[in-house]
């Protein structure tokens, strides 16, 4: 168990309450839950559910070391804040909520049938694993006292005034989040350059966790989207905006992956910043010595993104330094969704927070053909407006003459220019069908280094009508002739065994190229 002191209280007067403590422990983390009304946690990292109750008035208080008596947590605080039992129990709520907001916890309020205290494990809305008394202690320097898991009960001295209204409570807040630190294993640390919540001296001039608390909740039970450990589990952040951020992130080992599934309008492109946060602060454990820690540069943030599948790699960026921010810029996933995944390249056995931030960028530029020719084969119907809208209206061709089996018999050429002269990505579409089975479709860009047709995709044809994007993001530039903007390409369809169906068709309803800078 672990106790928290009012401000003021001696070196002397705090070891010597310490010294009739039924247990204590020296470090922080100190201890996670095994076993909670949900049932097993799981392992270190591995977010928990936990329920906490009010036990009732006369629900005996044994001894820990600062007196013993019935509880009369109900009568004082309804004293106190003038009945207003919701009132009270709000300031808990939120002071639980809090750490819901910050970890891989999520608490629940329950009742409390009033067994025996610190041996009745939380039993469904019956009883919590957590459970609230008050008795006054015999201490008057103890403002409340708190178990460790598996317990994680808090008995309150009702001789101190919880009731204060002080920026919304932060007193009785306080308290509780302190006290609770505990409840979810959490020990006391000792700064003498920064504040803390969990010290063993109650603050008011803070509100809520801080840097330190909140990395040992995280680092016990994740932040607070866990788990999202893989693409299956990614966290849907939805249509992401520009400049959206997600924050109170962590990767609480390095072997920890965050997934995150995110939505933007097709063509545009997104760019994702893994940026560290922490402070260079000196902590240590009660009693123990102190030492400086970075808590921003603890391990190296790496920043990737794929298609929905999670292995289709849209880019990487592991290039900043340790405590620096990682970028990944102007990613266009073919559909518009795509996974992110953030992990670190380092292997020290600590925790990383950061925050996430989106930027969007729609400056690229969307091109159509501006002309066609049929290298090999026959127009049968259609015409240059054709390809550039997705409208059920088609260019329909057959098969020509070739001069070996190698060749393809239809060999469609489509041309245009783009502002976008050197693109840092490029995107070529093709919405088409054939008519028959047994077909191989090839997509070819124009390289302007080579001066040749460079082969992007090669695969059977489909008899419905689909649309195939092929995402060039490593020198897309050799497609695009950068002084005038030109760009080409061939779409080639053969047969790759005997057909039933002769002369068969090849239809194509739209094209374009999607390029960004």
């Amino acid at each position: 168990m672990s106790i928290l002191f009012k401000a003021g209280t001696t070196e002397p007067e705090k070891q010597a309450a310490i010294h009739k403590m039924s247990s204590n422990s020296d470090f922080q983390p100190f201890d996670r839950w095994v076993t909670t009304h949900a049932g097993n946690t799981g392992p270190w990292g591995n977010p928990a559910s936990i329920s906490y109750s009010y036990v009732p008035d006369g629900t005996f208080v044994p001894n820990a070391g600062f007196g013993s008596g019935p509880s009369s947590l109900f009568a004082r605080m309804n004293q106190q804040f003038g009945g207003n039992t919701a009132l009270w129990q709000s300031k808990f709520d939120a002071s639980f909520g809090r750490w819901d907001e910050l970890t891989g916890l999520s608490h629940t309020h329950v009742n409390d049938d009033g067994a025996s205290l610190h041996n009745s494990p939380g039993i469904g809305t019956t009883r919590g694993d957590v459970r609230i008394a008050m008795i006054t202690l015999s201490n008057s320097n103890v403002i409340a006292y708190n178990f460790f898991p598996d317990i994680g009960d808090m008995v309150m001295n009702r001789s101190f005034n919880f009731a204060n209204g002080t920026n919304s409570h932060r007193f009785l807040r306080n308290t509780v989040m302190h006290e609770h630190g505990h409840g979810f294993g959490l020990d006391h640390v000792m700064s003498n350059n920064s504040i803390q919540l969990m010290e063993p001296l109650l603050t008011t001039a803070v509100d809520g966790p801080q840097n330190d608390d909140i990395q040992g909740g995280q680092f016990t039970y994740g932040d607070y989207l866990e788990n999202n450990d893989n693409n299956a589990g990614s966290t849907d952040l939805g249509n992401i905006t520009n400049g959206q951020e997600v924050l109170t992130l962590a990767l609480e080992r390095p072997n920890d992956k965050d997934w995150f599934k995110v939505t933007v309008s097709p063509g545009v492109a997104i760019t994702i910043t893994a940026t560290p946060v922490g402070a260079l602060y000196n902590q240590g454990p009660e009693g123990g010595q102190q030492q400086p820690r970075n808590s921003t540069s603890i391990n190296n943030l790496r920043v990737a993104a794929y298609e929905p599948d999670g292995t289709t790699l849209l880019g990487v960026s592991d290039t900043g330094a340790t405590g620096q921010p990682e970028i990944l810029a102007n990613i266009i996933p073919s559909t518009g969704e795509a996974r992110i995944r953030i992990d670190v390249s380092t292997n020290v056995n600590d925790i990383q927070r950061y925050r996430l931030t989106f930027n969007l960028t729609t400056s690229g530029e969307t091109v159509v053909p501006t002309s066609f020719e049929m290298f090999r084969g026959l127009v049968l119907s259609g015409g240059l407006s054709d390809l550039q809208t997705s409208n059920n209206a088609y260019l329909s061709m057959r098969p020509g003459p070739v001069f070996s089996n190698a060749e393809y018999p239809i060999q469609l050429i489509v041309r245009s220019t783009t502002n976008v002269h050197t693109p840092s990505q490029l995107r070529f579409s093709v919405e088409s069908f054939v008519n028959t089975a047994n077909l191989n479709r090839k997509l070819e860009l124009f390289n302007v280094q080579t001066q040749a047709y460079e082969q992007i995709d090669l695969q059977g044809a489909s008899q419905t009508e689909g649309i195939v994007e092929i995402l060039i993001s490593s020198n897309a530039g050799r497609f695009v002739n950068a002084t005038t903007g030109a760009v080409s390409a061939k779409v080639s369809w053969k047969a790759t065994s005997a057909t039933f169906l002769y002369p068969w068709q090849a239809k194509v309803d739209h094209i374009f190229w999607r390029l960004n800078p």
